[in-house]
């Protein structure tokens, strides 16, 4: 793994492990991983959460084919429950390889990539 990649995941993890803190919105924290268990395919994971209440954030993160899970942190505000959490992994010329979403429940979500069917 790149030396980029290891603080950019372990930023990543420690802030998973930070609580909010006050007079800062929440945050969904969550991770991908691929359907067979296998590392995911080298890429770009856009994580989209689109709460019907307020405008979508969209967090894009580059995949270097080597990690079996990648952490992520979109901030909360304006996101219920049950909203639904799209993860699409694409190549780098936009060819989509693979898509999976869940639902934001407790602040926490785990998403699982399918490989898309063309």
């Amino acid at each position: 793994m790149r030396p980029y990649c290891r603080r950019m995941l372990a930023g990543l993890a420690a802030i998973a492990m930070a609580g909010p803190v006050a007079g800062q919105p929440a945050e969904i924290r969550g991770a991908v991983a691929y359907a067979d268990g296998t590392d995911i395919p080298k890429g770009v994971l856009a994580v989209d959460v689109t709460p019907a209440s307020a405008p979508g954030h969209e967090l894009r993160l580059d995949s270097d084919g080597r990690s079996e899970t990648i952490a992520f942190s979109v901030p909360a505000d304006g996101v219920d429950e049950g909203t639904p959490i799209v993860a699409y992994l694409e190549r780098a010329d936009g060819w989509l390889l693979a898509r999976g979403s869940a639902t934001a429940e407790s602040g926490t979500v785990r998403i699982t990539l399918f490989p898309a069917m063309h």
